[in-house]
């Protein structure tokens, strides 16, 4: 696996779920009764989940980068 898939794992995935995907859990009007998950909006949720994804992400990124330059 080379460089690419590093800066994939690392760089795109977390951008994507952030910036490309979040913005269609928020469709749900505040002012109506929205669907929860776990207790949180739909927004909300997806943003915490990828606050604990984002390290892991992260650390497949840089396994990827230890293998190729060991």
């Amino acid at each position: 696996m080379g460089k690419g898939m590093a800066v994939f794992f690392g760089f795109v995935i977390p951008w994507v779920a952030y910036v490309v995907i979040s913005p269609f859990f928020n469709f749900f009007d505040v002012k109506t009764k929205s669907p929860l998950i776990l207790g949180m909006p739909p927004l909300m949720f997806w943003d915490t989940l990828w606050i604990i994804l984002t390290p892991i992400c992260l650390l497949i990124a840089y396994n990827i980068e230890k293998k190729r330059w060991s």
